[in-house]
Order: C-alpha cells, then structure tokens, then sequence
C-alpha cells in the first residue's frame, strides 16, 4: 500500500503541458469534507495485511492518517511513516499507528529453487528461508521518517540481525536526507523473539547505509515515553553521534550504534533564501517548547552566484541564528544550531 504524490485535475495548457490525470507532487492530508479549510480529519486505516512483500509493506505519506489493528509480515520494511506536519506540509498533523504486529520472519521460510538468490539465513536458528531482497538487506519492522509519529501498543515479533545483516524492529528510513521529528513517540511497546540487540539500529557505513552522512542520518532522534524500548522512561533514542542531542550523562548503546539520552527537545526549521532570492519567504516560524531548542536550517536557493557564500553566511546570521539566540535566551535553554552542510555549518551554544 502506497500513499504519496497526487494527480493533476487540470487539462494540459500551455503553463503546464502536463496532461490531465499525471501524476504530480502532492500531499495527502484529510480534512472535514475534502476543505483544507475546514478541521483536520484522520483517515482511519483498520486491519490491515501487509505479507511477503520484497520492499514496503506500506508507505504512508501525508497529514493525519492512523492505522489500527494491522499486520506486517515477512516484508523487507513493513511500514514507513512519513507525516507532513514537521515542515509543515499540513501544520498540526501526525501519523500514528496502535494496536498493531510487526513479524520480522515468520514460520513461512519459503522454498528454494535452482536460480533463487535471494535464499539465505535468517531467524533466530539462522536456517534457510526466501529474503526479502538479498541477504544483507536490513530489514526492519517500522521506519521513522519526517514526523510527529505515534507508534503505540504494537508487537514486534522474531527480528534477529545476523553477521552481516542488521535487522531490527525499529529503525530510521536509509540514505535520509530530512530531519527527524523529536517528537516522535513511542509506547507500551512489546517484543517477542526479540533480542534487545535488534529492538534498533541507528545505522552504519555499508551496504545499503552508503556513507549514512545525509542530514537525516545525523539527527535522527525518537522519545521513547514509557521506556519501554530502551527500559528509561521518558528518554530519547538517537544516533550515537548526533551531537546535536547528545550530553555528558547520555548512555551509550553500541548494538544500536545509538545513545540513550534524558531531556527535553524541540526542533525549529527555516527555509530560506537570500533577499532578492526567488523562493519562499526568509524565515518559516516553528513553536518551541522544551529546555533544549534544536535549530535547523535548510537554505532552498533558486539561483546561483552573484550570491556568495558569504552573503549567505552575513544573511542566515542577521536572520536565522539572530532569531533563534533570541528565543534560546527568553528560553533561557541551550541552543544548537544546523545549517544544511552544503552552505553553512555552524554549531553555537549558549549558557544558561
């Protein structure tokens, strides 16, 4: 199952020469009576089956659509949550899934022919089953991507990562360029034949990770509300190296090339151009909460030089950084700051 894109409901004309029906970018976010106007509405997936497929089981993009009582099995990923309320694409919306099982490899191993490459170890016996798409292929039961998501009362089932193949039951969408909500929740989580090495992988260099160094790789972050992934509490789950997040009494997980950390954290994001810059407007608001306040900034440019990086750097500086020190300072909270690498890195903290 597949939500994401649109169609176009214009006839082609010579502005867009594109035909009636194409599909086109788009987002799906349900509201009262089809009016973007009118409240939001969640469109209510129910039971569910996703069973045997090689790549996604599925791929939910868009505002507020929840899923309730499904089943995921033997997929490559089983589900991928890609709520567009962080940036926002529809302000307030989420994504959530409750009541739901997630089996990484079920009792059904297949059979193996004369010219099937996709036969492997898998399990926790490591026998012999079909894999989804090779034997190096990281499966993963849910992916965390943009954000908020809610993941509540599911089960997850027989993910067992081997020598070579790092399977696990949570995990954050490959080669991810966007940053990664920190208010994605997870509760009353439940594993099976599920060591507590394969409850998450963060990542690493290799296959199918390529150089994980995408923005979205570097932040990825999820609160663990109950504890009961991590076994602490309230405490967010990230990447071992998002030093963005990370602290001094942050504890290390190394299974999960992750780290558990305590605190409050919020995520603000700008999309900006330079004045006189085709594009959005300069600086997009975010609410703030929290007594940690995560800056990221994405400067989309249309054009090129004659705007130079240092233009850029005086403009996101006077702009940008100015407005964040402002509400870190009425926060009175440390700040951490992001600018998508290809223009501008800068990391700036202030005291309380």
């Amino acid at each position: 199952m597949i939500i994401d894109n649109g169609v176009k409901t214009t006839e082609a004309s010579a502005k867009d020469k594109r035909p009636f029906l194409s599909v086109i970018s788009a987002r799906y976010s349900p509201h009262q009576d089809a009016d973007p106007l009118k409240p939001r509405e969640p469109a209510i997936i129910k039971h569910f089956t996703a069973y045997k497929n090689q790549d996604h089981g599925a791929w939910l993009r868009g505002g507020d659509v929840w899923l309730d009582s499904c089943r995921f099995a033997d997929n490559g990923i089983g589900l991928t949550l890609a709520s567009g309320g962080t940036f926002p694409y529809d302000d307030g919306s989420k994504q959530e899934i409750k009541n739901s099982l997630f089996v990484g490899e079920s009792g059904n191993v297949g059979t193996e022919m004369m010219d099937n490459r996709i036969w492997g170890p898998g399990g926790l016996d490591h026998s012999g089953r079909t894999l989804p798409i090779g034997q190096n292929f990281p499966i993963r039961g849910i992916q965390f991507y943009d954000g908020p998501i809610n993941i509540q009362n599911c089960t997850f089932r027989k993910f067992a990562a081997l020598e070579g193949r790092h399977t696990s039951a949570l995990a954050f969408r490959l080669n991810n360029a966007w940053q990664s909500c920190p208010h994605n929740n997870v509760t009353s989580i439940a594993f099976e034949d599920v060591p507590i090495t394969s409850r998450v992988f963060f990542g690493e260099p290799g296959p199918w990770f390529n150089q994980l160094d995408m923005d979205g790789d570097k932040t990825s972050v999820f609160h663990d509300v109950d504890g009961s992934v991590s076994e602490y509490p309230g405490s967010y789950l990230t990447k071992a190296d998002n030093w963005l997040v990370r602290h001094p009494d942050c504890i290390d997980v190394p299974d999960w090339r992750g780290a558990v950390c305590s605190g409050r954290y919020a995520q603000v994001g700008h999309n900006g151009t330079a004045p006189g810059v085709p594009g959005p407007s300069p600086v997009r608001g975010a609410r703030l909460e929290g007594d940690r306040l995560l800056c990221s900034f994405s400067f989309i440019l249309f054009t090129f030089p004659p705007h130079p990086v240092g233009f850029l750097k005086r403009h996101s500086e006077n702009i940008l950084y100015a407005e964040c020190l402002q509400r870190a300072i009425a926060l009175r909270s440390p700040m951490w700051m992001r600018v998508r690498p290809r223009h501008l890195l800068m990391v700036s903290t202030v005291g309380k």
